[in-house]
């Protein structure tokens, strides 16, 4: 078996290292709980914070998308205190931040863990 190691991979002029643009892996990914007030990151990559707007929360990204096009895909978890199933919508607002909301199955706003990747190209 052969091992591949090196410290940087070079773009096609040799002038500095790849970058992950134009590429179909996720550029920003953050896991993050509204059970805390204010919401709370928990574990992220390329997630500068939270901006907590009373319903919804705003994932603030730490490199901007190209464009506001990109697409943010979200899920959210339950409580051990209330197991209904919930959704989480993801809005774009603009090329360097989405906003969240969190429901359950009755279609009411609630407070739970949630996770969120973003895919798309970086600026």
């Amino acid at each position: 078996m052969s091992n591949i190691r090196a410290t940087t991979i070079s773009d096609e002029t040799g002038n500095g290292p790849i970058a992950l643009t134009k590429q179909y892996t996720a550029k920003a990914w953050v896991h993050f709980s509204t059970l805390d007030d204010p919401p709370d990151i928990k574990s992220s990559a390329g997630v500068s914070s939270l901006t907590d707007e009373g319903v919804e929360v705003s994932v603030n990204l730490t490199n901007a998308m190209s464009n506001s096009f990109y697409v943010p895909v979200c899920t959210a978890g339950h409580s051990g205190t209330n197991p209904s199933n919930r959704s989480i919508a993801a809005g774009v607002t603009n090329a360097s931040s989405f906003e969240t909301e969190v429901y359950t199955t009755a279609n009411a706003h609630t407070n739970t863990n949630c996770y969120c990747a973003v895919f798309g190209d970086l600026a």
